[in-house]
This record gives structure tokens, C-alpha cells and sequence, in this order.
């Protein structure tokens, strides 16, 4: 016996609905009957990727039930409607765009993420973003976008995961001090810059940053061993690590790893040394032993006489 789609029951529907875009289930049933305006109108925790073929006034409408959003138009929106915004996903953003999130405050988003920006529009947002104008944000995914480093950051005491790709390292230090309880943080460095200004070691509030992931790339190399040296004073309680880089004497850096971080439980690297930063007294089982972080590294030698290594992956 066949049965008609209106005579499921209405927790079913629900269900259905709650997999199907939100405006071709407005399309396909609002107005049907009232039946089915009653069940559109009891969708909630709507998610919504709004671009140039989604019906901004349908958006609009729903606004205070939408808890994740995806902008990919440069048009302005009324952000003042999204009163219950948990999740904001940026594919590009105009400086006017920004300036609206800004004054909205958005006092629900837990998690912002930003894919493209112009310099105006990415700077502004970043500097709300660490003067803690959003209060309830924890999690926030900056690709790419230009830091304010003329004006002087405040705390944002909420921010537990940061996620950058930048031109400059001096970010190393500004967001661990501008985030004290960030727990997780992912930077790429993708230019140069001759200035790292970190904190001293012996400064009792560097001491006790609860800093516990940190992943680092730097392909270019434009980190020396110095550098990173100071790094790891700065953010000394790293329970995991995994780093990234380019012509690092390895057996400078494990002995600084087991100098500068009592906590370390996880270690993964991606690392390639030259011919002249080699020490030709140590070996990969040697190395092994330093600390139990180090039983997974693997040594390769590359063409050119360069060494890589790598973490094996755990078998499960």
C-alpha cells in the first residue's frame, strides 16, 4: 500500500525538511496548505549558505531561526536580524559588511570563520575580533586576512581556538597575549619578517599561558632556530605539537623540545634539513630516545643530500 507524502506524521516531515535547503522547502510547500505553513514555520536551528541565487527576503525572514550561516555576496545584510547566530562563515566580505557585524556585535556567535577579505574590511574585523567585541566567539578561522598592528589589542578572554594564514610571525606572540586562554593555535606563515617581539621568559604571565595545541608551518623557513627557541619559552606549557619547516638543524630543535616543554605528549613534524645544518654524531634511534613524543619520527634522505622527517602515524 502506497503512501502519500502529506499523510506522514508531522515529527517525519520535520525530519525530512530539517535535510532539505530551507528555501526549496519554502518553494515546494509554503502555501500548500495550512498544515504545512504551521510545520516551515516550526523549523529551527536553520543552516543557510546564502549567495547570488538565495532569496535574500526568504533569509531575511527566517533570520532569527538561522544558527549557521554562509555569506558569499558582497551586497549589505541586515545583521540585526540574525539575533540566534551561532555560526558565521565569510566566503568574501566588504569593508561595509564588516562595519555592519561590528556594530551588530552578534552576541550568540560561538563560531566565526573569514575565507576572503579585502585589507580594510579583514583588518577592522580582526581588531574586533581580539578586542573581544564579540563576546561569545570561541572559535575563529582567519585565512589570509590583514592584522591591525598600529592599535593596541585588548583581552579576549573567550577565544579558545585561533586558526591564521599570514605574512607575519609577530602574530606568534600578539594573539597567545591577546587570547590568555587559548587553548588550540594553527598559524601559516606565507611571508617573510624580521621581527618577532615575544614576551621575556621570565614574565610570570607568559609562564602560566595555557596554550596546549600548537601547529606551526613555515615552509618558506623564514623561522630560525633562534626564533622558534624563543617561542617555546613564551608558550612553555605545549602539550601537542606539530611543526612544519624548512632547513632547521633537527637535533638542535629536539633538544630544545625537551628542554622547553615539560608537558609534551604529542609530536609531529614535517621537517627538512640541509646538507649544513646536519650533525652527523646523532642518529634517528638516538633521537628516539630523547623522549617518547620522539618513537614515531622517520628519517629519509632526499636527492640533494637533504634530510626530511616525519611522524609515522599511529596504527589504529
Amino acid at each position: 500500500m502506497s503512501t502519500q507524502f502529506e499523510h506522514l506524521a508531522n515529527e517525519l516531515l520535520i525530519d525530512i525538511f530539517n535535510y532539505v535547503c530551507i528555501q526549496d522547502s519554502y518553494k515546494s510547500f509554503w502555501g500548500l496548505n495550512q498544515r504545512f505553513n504551521n510545520l516551515l514555520l516550526v523549523l529551527n536551528k536553520l543552516s543557510v549558505k546564502l549567495n547570488n541565487k538565495y532569496d535574500r527576503s526568504l533569509a531575511e525572514a527566517v533570520a532569527d531561526r538561522i544558527i549557521r550561516l554562509e555569506v558569499d555576496i558582497i551586497y549589505n545584510i541586515n545583521w540585526r536580524l540574525f539575533s540566534n547566530l551561532r555560526s558565521l562563515i565569510l566566503g568574501r566580505i566588504t569593508f561595509s559588511q564588516s562595519n555592519e557585524i561590528a556594530l551588530t556585535k552578534l552576541p550568540n556567535l560561538t563560531y566565526l570563520s573569514i575565507l576572503s577579505a579585502g585589507f580594510d574590511a579583514s583588518s577592522y574585523l580582526a581588531y574586533q575580533i581580539f578586542t573581544n567585541w564579540f563576546p561569545s566567539l570561541r572559535y575563529a578561522n582567519l585565512d589570509g586576512i590583514d592584522f591591525p598592528y598600529g592599535r593596541s589589542w585588548s583581552r579576549s578572554p573567550n577565544l579558545r581556538s585561533v586558526c591564521v594564514i599570514s605574512s607575519d610571525p609577530i602574530l606568534l606572540s600578539l594573539i597567545p597575549t591577546s587570547c590568555p586562554n587559548l587553548h588550540q593555535f594553527k598559524i601559516k606563515l606565507v611571508s617573510n619578517s624580521d621581527i618577532i617581539n615575544l614576551p621575556s621568559s621570565s614574565d610570570q604571565y607568559v609562564q602560566k599561558h595555557p596554550l596546549k595545541h600548537l601547529t606551526l608551518f613555515d615552509n618558506p623557513g623564514y623561522l630560525t632556530i633562534d626564533r622558534i627557541d624563543v617561542l617555546l619559552n613564551f608558550l612553555s606549557n605545549i602539550e601537542k605539537l606539530n611543526l612544519v619547516l624548512y632547513d632547521i638543524s633537527f637535533c638542535r630543535l629536539v633538544h630544545m623540545l625537551c628542554n622547553s616543554l615539560s608537558h609534551l605528549c604529542r609530536f609531529d613534524c614535517n621537517i627538512r634539513e640541509s646538507k649544513e645544518q646536519q650533525n652527523q654524531n646523532i642518529d634517528i634511534d638516538t633521537i628516539r630516545r630523547m623522549h617518547p613524543c620522539f618513537n614515531r619520527i622517520q628519517c629519509g634522505i632526499l636527492r640533494n643530500g637533504w634530510r626530511l622527517y616525519t611522524t609515522q602515524e599511529e596504527n589504529n
